[in-house]
């Protein structure tokens, strides 16, 4: 006789013909009634094995989510190997360039070393005069240099030029973005002229290192041309000069004095020496002409008989007043020896010398 009972929970069947246990539910298995229950050996073949198929939505949500896991861990490196590299930051910033985007360029420059560059001003990039790199081409990339190094050429204008610009790439958790390290050094020289105007902004240059030196602007640039003029002047001018920034940069102005400006000065140095002019001592205060007499003056008058010829010349420090020709100066009067009272008459050549300050359009000349 046989019995029906669970194999996977033991309960007994007193239903004849279930297909189902009353107690878990699962399906029924036939085993023998008459084997004692402590003898029952359960095999494999007699533990229940729910064969019901996966449904169709837990697949899809398995699916989904491994794809959500393999796009986290493969996209990051698509996009970094596609869009954050060498060649694409080079490119952004030289098209920031061509759009004369000062801001936009300098985002793509580590430029924790570059401090208030006058050069780097948006208006220097915004003004018309500015002539940005075009037909840009990525000759060599060198990675594994330190620090990493990118060779490019450009043109300017006609001109094409080759630049080495030191890249470095900034480690971040998802993107790595790499940007230009140093910008290219520039020296503009010029004899005399205290300010010099760079695409129209006016940079003002550095003391001379040596008193027969140049002034000088020494700076970082961005690449591209640049128009260099000495800003309005009434007494120094000088042709203009382009500027090109690839590697570096280097320009000379050649001041000269206008014509002209000497006439203003001249006309100073003679009101200058009228006034020494009206002076009654043997030597006036702050005058470049004095004689010596034995006695006393009791009377003294002074009078400029020849007025010097007098040059401006640019010097390293600015414009500067020099003496051709010297001018003469007489004093004339009576002078008292002990009990005698006599009439003199003396003579003194002098020369003049000084600089020419020009501020706010007039111009200054200061006797030395």
């Amino acid at each position: 006789m046989t019995s029906r009972r669970c194999a996977a929970c033991g309960a007994h069947q007193q239903q004849a013909g279930a297909v189902s246990c009353a107690a878990c539910g699962r399906a029924l298995r036939w085993e023998d009634a008459e084997a004692p229950e402590s003898a029952a050996v359960v095999g494999p073949e007699s533990v229940w094995v729910d064969r019901r198929p996966v449904s169709r939505r837990v697949r899809l949500v398995a699916v989904v989510t491994a794809a959500g896991l393999l796009a986290l861990l493969v996209v990051p490196v698509i996009v970094d190997r596609i869009f954050f590299t060498p060649e694409a930051a080079l490119h952004g910033f030289f098209g920031a360039l061509a759009h004369r985007d000062a801001a936009a360029a300098l985002r793509a420059v580590d430029t924790r070393d570059t401090g208030d560059e006058p050069l780097l001003r948006s208006a220097v990039l915004r003004s018309h005069d500015y002539v940005p790199p075009a037909d840009l081409r990525i000759e060599r990339i060198n990675t594994r240099s330190d620090p990493e190094l990118a060779v490019v050429s450009f043109r300017v204008g006609e001109r094409r030029l080759t630049a080495s610009l030191a890249i470095t790439r900034e480690r971040h958790k998802t993107f790595n973005r790499w940007r230009v390290q140093g910008l290219p050094p520039v020296g503009i020289s010029a004899a005399g002229v205290t300010e010099i105007s760079v695409n129209g902004v006016r940079v003002k240059t550095d003391a001379p290192a040596t008193p027969d030196a140049p002034r000088t602007i020494q700076a970082s640039a961005l690449p591209g041309g640049y128009a260099l003029r000495v800003p309005d002047n009434p007494v120094v001018q000088a042709t203009e000069q382009e500027l090109y920034v690839g590697d570096s940069g280097q320009a000379t102005l050649q001041a000269s004095v206008k014509p002209g400006a000497e006439s203003e000065v001249d006309t100073q140095v003679r009101a200058y020496l009228d006034q020494c002019a009206q002076s009654t001592d043997t030597s006036p205060k702050g005058c470049p002409f004095s004689v010596f007499l034995l006695g006393t003056p009791t009377s003294l008058k002074w009078k400029i008989t020849k007025y010097p010829d007098i040059t401006v010349v640019v010097s390293s420090t600015g414009p500067y007043v020099r003496t051709g020709d010297e001018g003469s100066a007489t004093a004339s009067g009576e002078a008292k020896d002990f009990s005698t009272t006599e009439h003199f008459s003396e003579s003194d050549a002098f020369s003049v010398e000084g600089p020419v300050d020009v501020s706010a359009g007039s111009v200054k000349w200061t006797p030395k």
